[in-house]
């Protein structure tokens, strides 16, 4: 056993620093994404499983409904004559965005995070627009050019006039390519790693040489001790916050604080978005699910660290387990989650009760067999700015919907954050 400890430290020791050879040049950092660099990526995604033609809502009112009509239909012609799914994406690119700014390393990139092969049109706020082929049987050489006299520049002091005529007729350029094998054109310069920029060593920078490394060698197991103890004193803190102060069977505690709520949020939304990445298409709960994570994601951006607004915290959990429960049960619409605390997960029976309001209430198995006085002993309490209170005391669009089952949640949800 003391021979495994030696060991587990000595590798915290090593591992935690680095250590790079005297003269060796650096090599660039491959690191991933950091996670929230993802989560546009993940609407994006998310919203072209439902539509091939996403529009962000910053760039909506310079597409109306008809223009929206007119590309949505020359997507689908592309598609059919292609042979491959064609999406189009009409969105903002800054350079502080994951993808630095360019166009066809966002596609790249979106391709890359839902794994669906196709060829991508991607226009911006400059109005140009841009595309990407991925495993498409035409040749799109021409697409990957700039733009010919039948599809100019557009006018930089109105970006978006004839957007989706510029669209159009990309989309039918493409679809008269010539055909060859399924291959993917890019032409794309990779970026630099998103957050990540300033990280890289010059190569006449500083080196390490044999006074560091017998430092090192000193005083690294020495560290390794140090931070060894620093994380097992973290890990029993952290273990002992989470724990819930006060849970029932049924689950989710009543009282949780806003960092609980705030971190199993992050989690069950992430859980929805791996169970839509790893469904076929067939399920019937899919469009449920697609709506449900588009709505909790973009609420969950919105929220950010608002310590006023643990309802909406809330609010993200339930939307992302009702995903996750029309697609494990294969149904189009998921019961609506227990009344008495919406954290419990879906209602398994409706029942009169005057807890938070005179009325029949969904609630789950527990819940429904219980006492009253056991009902408001369970109610869900949110953290505000006066302190905790019951969350069907706290006004709004969660307790006027009673959480799905007067209103269906996503579209209520994406209304009030201005969403189309």
């Amino acid at each position: 056993m003391r021979a495994r400890s030696t060991a587990v430290l000595a590798a915290l020791a090593f591992g935690a620093l680095p250590v790079v050879p005297a003269g060796a040049a650096p090599s660039p950092p491959a690191a991933p994404f950091p996670a929230y660099a993802y989560h546009r990526l993940d609407r994006v995604g998310a919203a072209l499983a439902r539509d091939p033609v996403f529009v962000d809502p910053d760039l909506a009112p310079w597409i109306g409904a008809a223009d929206r009509r007119r590309v949505r239909a020359a997507t689908a012609a592309a598609a059919r004559a292609l042979g491959t799914p064609v999406y189009v994406v009409v969105i903002p690119n800054p350079s502080d965005a994951e993808s630095a700014g360019d166009d066809r390393a966002f596609l790249a990139e979106l391709r890359d995070r839902t794994g669906r092969d196709g060829l991508y049109l991607i226009a911006d706020t400059s109005g140009r627009v841009d595309a990407a082929g991925f495993r498409v049987p035409r040749d799109l050489s021409r697409d990957l050019e700039t733009p010919s006299l039948d599809d100019p520049e557009p006018d930089f002091r109105r970006p978006f006039a004839g957007l989706a005529d510029r669209l159009v007729r990309r989309l039918d350029r493409a679809r008269n390519g010539a055909a060859v094998p399924p291959e993917t054109t890019t032409g794309i310069e990779s970026p630099p790693a998103f957050g990540h920029e300033d990280d890289l060593v010059p190569a006449d920078g500083p080196e390490f040489r044999a006074p560091f490394l017998t430092g090192l060698l000193l005083a690294g197991p020495f560290g390794a001790l140090v931070l060894y103890a620093l994380w097992r004193i973290a890990a029993a803190l952290v273990a002992r916050r989470a724990r819930p102060r006060s849970a029932v069977r049924s689950g989710g505690p009543v009282r949780p604080g806003a960092r609980w709520l705030r971190r199993t949020a992050r989690r069950d939304v992430a859980a929805l978005r791996a169970a839509l990445g790893a469904d076929g298409g067939e399920n019937r709960g899919l469009d449920f699910a697609t709506g449900a994570y588009d709505a909790a994601q973009i609420l969950l951006d919105d929220v950010a660290d608002d310590r006023a607004r643990a309802i909406d915290l809330v609010g993200v959990i339930v939307l992302a387990r009702q995903g996750r429960e029309a697609l494990d049960r294969n149904v189009a619409s998921p019961p609506p989650p227990c009344w008495i605390n919406p954290l419990h997960g879906a209602s398994a029976e409706h029942r009169r009760t005057d807890v938070g309001g005179r009325g029949r209430r969904a609630l789950c198995g527990s819940c429904a067999k219980a006492s009253t006085a056991t009902l408001r002993s369970r109610v869900l309490h949110v953290p505000g700015p006066a302190g905790a209170q019951p969350h069907h005391d706290v006004p709004g669009l969660w307790r006027d919907a009673a959480y799905g089952a007067r209103t269906p949640l996503s579209p209520l949800v994406l209304e009030s954050l201005g969403v189309d």
